[in-house]
């Protein structure tokens, strides 16, 4: 059976069937490798991003990631003029480690009719680099606006949730990572 990025809604709740669309499309682009700049364009230019611990948020593009690793916690700062900068380099850093993935959405949950806040949940698998396979349970907020004519994110934050192995996987590969920047400063714990 075909993959579909087709969810549920709750039946007593009108949706726009442009924001249904919406979220169909995005994650269909969220997993498609080289479709960086499509990605960027589904958030308006003062959009704010969370992914985890990364935030990339505003005009000014500022960026804080804070990480813990065993005897490490490294602080990352970045700014940017741009802050769609931001998010395409928050994007890159998805697909680093990472060859395939695959979005599942079981539910949207509009905020009330004519929402424009929504929480979402589902499942992403993923194709990593070294061969490995994962999947990992999600939950996100977005909040949408009308800009240039259609639908954007003005704020998306996704939530992770998984098993204690695949976290200590992605916490080993961060860290080892992460250490391997020099641009950043690192703080070893005594």
């Amino acid at each position: 059976m075909a993959h579909s990025y087709k969810s549920q809604y709750p039946r007593d709740v009108a949706v726009e069937p442009s924001i249904v669309q919406f979220f169909e499309n995005f994650y269909a682009v969220s997993d498609t490798p080289d479709a960086h700049d499509v990605y960027v364009d589904q958030f308006t230019d003062d959009a704010t991003f969370i992914l985890a611990s990364k935030v990339s948020r505003g005009r000014d593009g500022r960026s804080l990631s804070v990480f813990f690793c065993p005897n490490i916690l490294k602080v990352i700062t970045s700014v940017s003029t741009d802050s769609l900068a931001e998010i395409r380099s928050t994007r890159c850093g998805m697909w680093s480690a990472v060859s395939s993935r695959q979005h599942t959405v079981f539910k949207v949950f509009p905020f009330g009719s004519s929402a424009r806040e929504f929480m979402l949940y589902g499942t992403v698998e993923f194709g990593f680099r070294n061969g490995q396979q994962g999947a990992v349970d999600w939950a996100a907020r977005a909040e949408m606006s009308q800009e240039g004519g259609r639908w954007r994110m003005s704020f998306y934050q996704v939530y992770l949730v998984s098993s204690v192995v695949y976290l200590a996987r992605s916490l080993n590969w961060i860290c080892t990572n992460l250490t391997q920047d020099t641009g950043s400063q690192v703080y070893k714990k005594e």
